[in-house]
């Protein structure tokens, strides 16, 4: 409830000054920050993220058709989210990734569908259903350069190859 508002609110103030990399994933509200005797953050101290999901806690859409679905498997296994947790509106990067993760989900992408997306997709476009489009744009590259290459093939084979015997 007032936590996670307060959690918006926060992340809103912190875009507007830091780049997207140094922003926080995740959020853990403290009723005050331990300290050493000697005056320093008590960091064994703090709250633990291990019962935190990294689940978005926005709006849950699942994939819708076979690319969507593949490519939330292909992000839950980078991310080591479950792959029911995952949905289309998901943020790469709210999701725990970072540029290192993304640098993984981009070879693993490349490698499968046999395409060639650059890195800075991933960050323009972080959520399933946007990069997608991404994906489906390359996908469609590829097949009209596949069609060029076979018309050209055949132009050739019409053509009459001379040759001269001596």
């Amino acid at each position: 409830g007032e936590f996670k508002a307060q959690e918006e609110e926060i992340r809103r103030y912190l875009e507007d000054y830091l780049p997207s990399y140094m922003i926080p994933n995740y959020y853990v509200e403290q009723d005050n920050i331990p300290l050493t005797s000697s005056g320093k953050i008590d960091r064994r101290a703090l709250k633990k993220l291990d019962g935190i999901s990294k689940k978005n806690e926005g709006i849950y859409v699942e994939a819708r058709d076979g690319l969507e679905r593949e490519l939330c498997k292909i992000w839950s296994e980078v991310l080591g989210i479950e792959e029911s947790k995952l949905g289309i509106e998901d943020n790469f990067f709210r999701l725990g990734g970072h540029s290192l993760l993304a640098i993984k989900l981009i070879s693993r992408i490349r490698r499968k569908y046999d395409i060639e997306i650059k890195l800075m997709s991933l960050f323009d476009k972080p959520r399933i259903k946007d990069f997608k489009l991404v994906i489906e744009n390359e996908l469609g590259n590829k097949k009209i350069e596949k069609v060029k290459k076979v018309e050209k093939i055949e132009r050739l084979r019409e053509k009459p190859v001379r040759c001269e015997l001596s």
